[in-house]
């Protein structure tokens, strides 16, 4: 009995541009890892174009396809954290050649596949989070299609301020809350059967891992391949396991930062109010024009004491300028002896005034006393 058609996913998660610039090396086959069937156009494919993709433009250019995507819907990357995600979602060869052959892109399935892989991630990862895709049709298999994506999320500070940021822990958290998974491998298998058996074929089983399964009637050689094959399917699993956990230690790391950073930044505030409140106290108490003199502590039982009458008035100000007590003590200081030294001047030319006024009052006397002795004199 031939054996059931089965819906499979895999997942990895982009680092950096220079992986989407190997990805479209490898799109065009101009790298050294992919192995063309003989006989085939190297990179023939089933290709998704998003609908921004300008007259022209490289589907399979992923690089070009992010950065457009990211200046368009203007988010940016978190440091250390994954740039986007690539799915190979599938279903078993014997499905597509059901309807025709394997690595005809007129085979209908091969068309349903490429669109309703596309259409399931958007689903979960956002509508927009889909930059690029395919379904290779020159390797030996087939039934897989490579989705790149970059989903969005909004980032939300202490201080209230939102920005988008690429977030791929946090779609396939909600997808593994939304599933009841118990991690997020466990909920992309789950969502994606359940959405091909939709929108594909009721009849596709859910895809298991090769470690549950058990392989019968194998040479020897096919048998240690097999368990190579699984032996790297599992480090590869826990690598990705350790590098989520990783990477959500370090979310939680930059969570502490940004409510330390706007806690910092509300003391700031405080302190510079308390500052601004320290300077108006201490231009307060300046101001009183009753203000003789600030004494400081004459030893370490004394006190600070301000010579007013308005001490009592003026005592919130007074304390409340505390800090700045030795430098008030000076500027009245100075102030003082500015206002002495005016004071001299003033009186040198008060000096000076009388002495001119009484030389003038002098000199008006005489001119006087001389014009009534000529008018009594014998003049005719």
């Amino acid at each position: 009995m031939a054996k059931m058609a089965k819906a499979h996913v895999r997942s990895l998660k982009i680092k950096n541009t220079q992986y989407l610039t190997k990805q479209r090396r490898h799109a065009h086959r101009t790298d050294t890892t992919s192995e063309v069937r003989p006989g085939v156009v190297p990179g023939t494919a089933l290709v998704w174009s998003p609908p921004q993709l300008p007259v022209g433009g490289d589907p399979k250019d992923y690089r070009a396809l992010y950065l457009s995507s990211k200046r368009r819907l203007r988010f940016s990357e978190r440091q250390g954290a994954a740039i986007g995600m690539q799915l190979l979602i599938g279903v078993s060869p014997s499905w597509i050649m059901a309807a025709g052959e394997l690595h005809d892109p007129q085979n209908p399935r091969n068309q349903q596949l490429l669109d309703k892989a596309v259409t399931w991630v958007q689903s979960w990862a956002g509508e927009d989070a889909v930059f690029g895709a395919r379904l290779d049709l020159d390797e030996a298999g087939g039934g897989v299609v490579d989705v790149f994506c970059a989903p969005v999320a909004e980032q939300k500070h202490k201080s209230g301020a939102t920005k988008r940021v690429v977030s791929v822990n946090k779609a396939l958290s909600k997808l593994q809350s939304d599933v009841t998974a118990e991690c997020s491998y466990e909920a992309l298998q789950t969502s994606w059967h359940a959405w091909a058996q939709e929108h594909l074929d009721p009849e596709l089983q859910r895809g298991e891992p090769k470690t549950k399964t058990k392989r019968e009637h194998l040479s020897v050689a096919e048998y240690k391949r097999e368990q190579d094959h699984l032996k790297a399917e599992e480090d590869l699993r826990k690598r990705q396991e350790e590098l989520e956990l990783r990477e959500a230690a370090l979310t939680e790391r930059e969570r502490r930062v940004e409510e330390l950073a706007a806690d910092l930044e509300r003391k700031s505030k405080m302190l510079a109010q308390a500052q601004k409140d320290v300077f108006k106290a201490a231009v307060e108490v300046l101001s009183d024009p009753n203000l003789k003199a600030i004494h400081p502590p004459a030893d370490e039982q004394d006190q600070w004491r301000f010579d007013t009458p308005h001490v009592e008035a003026q005592r919130p100000a007074i304390l409340q300028s505390r800090p700045l007590w030795p430098v008030m003590r000076q500027v009245l200081e100075t102030v003082q002896n500015k206002h002495r030294a005016v004071d001299r001047f003033i009186e040198r030319l008060q000096t000076v005034y009388d002495e001119v006024d009484d030389y003038l009052q002098e000199r008006i006397e005489r001119v006087i006393d001389e014009a009534d002795a000529f008018s009594t004199s014998g003049c005719p």
